[in-house]
């Protein structure tokens, strides 16, 4: 089994997990993070990755390659979402958002060197965000994957079986289908705020 991560994230939420909060009086408030526990965490996941696929090369991480396409045609694309928290310990409030990709960038290029030292298949493509990539390898992976399926019933049936082939069962792929499904039209009821779950 191939697995596709997005190592943005797996990054990104390695070093917020990290973190440590530490109030040292009325007044002083800080957080910081040893970049040895983030690699133990990176570890962990990248473990947990490797027992799920049948092999290390089969853990792909992708990853983004600024400045992306969306960049290009709108450059202020992403540029005027509201930081809950800033992770960017670099940089001020007053940071242009660009300015603050590129610091993050910067820090985030020493975690990539510490994964290019790990048995991992690792993807980047210039211009495009790491989801990006991952769409069009699991398009490129999808006929090996259903093989000779045609009909949806078929292709389900492949799904179950390497479910299965990992030691879960029918309920595991359904679970995690409902989980993974994003909410269509119908699927919610606004009236009752009940969803309605996907069933094969």
């Amino acid at each position: 089994m191939t697995l596709l991560i997005d190592a943005d994230w797996l990054i990104y939420s390695s070093c917020c997990a990290c973190e440590q909060d530490i109030q040292w009086d009325t007044n002083l408030h800080t957080l910081h993070a040893d970049e040895r526990d983030v690699h133990e965490m990176i570890d962990g996941r990248v473990a947990h990755y490797q027992n799920i696929a049948e092999g290390d090369k089969d853990v792909v991480m992708c990853f983004t390659e600024y400045p992306t396409f969306r960049h290009t045609i709108y450059p202020e694309y992403k540029g005027t979402r509201k930081v809950k928290r800033r992770l960017n310990r670099n940089v001020d409030w007053g940071t242009a958002p660009q300015d603050e990709q590129q610091s993050m960038r910067q820090q985030m290029g020493r975690l990539i060197e510490y994964l290019e030292q790990l048995p991992l298949t690792l993807v980047s493509v210039d211009g495009i965000e790491a989801d990006d990539t991952m769409a069009y390898i699991s398009q490129q992976l999808l006929p090996k994957i259903l093989g000779e399926a045609k009909t949806l019933e078929q292709m389900w049936e492949k799904v179950v079986a390497a479910y299965e082939k990992k030691k879960y069962n029918f309920a595991d792929a359904v679970l995690n289908a409902q989980l993974a499904r994003i909410l269509r039209d119908g699927d919610f009821d606004f009236d009752t705020g009940e969803v309605s779950l996907w069933t094969p």
